[in-house]
């Protein structure tokens, strides 16, 4: 929510802003946080931000969290 909210505010998403989100879905520790985590990559990048290691490798956390190897070693590719 507090997200939305800075959009609405004109906030643009940044690393910091989007790295948190993804870090939140990994805490959830639930089966769907990976597939959350890597929908806020995706909309990272659609916003133009520049994610840096912190956050693909907080997309691979949630990922390993939620036993989605597969995943994971997506999101990896990605990264290079």
């Amino acid at each position: 929510q507090w997200h939305d909210r800075m959009i609405q505010h004109g906030v643009a998403p940044n690393a910091h802003t989007c790295g948190a989100m993804v870090n939140a879905c990994a805490k959830a520790k639930s089966p769907h946080s990976a597939e959350a985590a890597e929908r806020w990559l995706d909309f990272s990048e659609e916003s133009g931000v520049l994610n840096d290691v912190v956050v693909y490798s907080s997309v691979i956390d949630a990922c390993a969290k939620a036993g989605d190897a597969e995943r994971a070693m997506r999101i990896f590719r990605r990264m290079q």
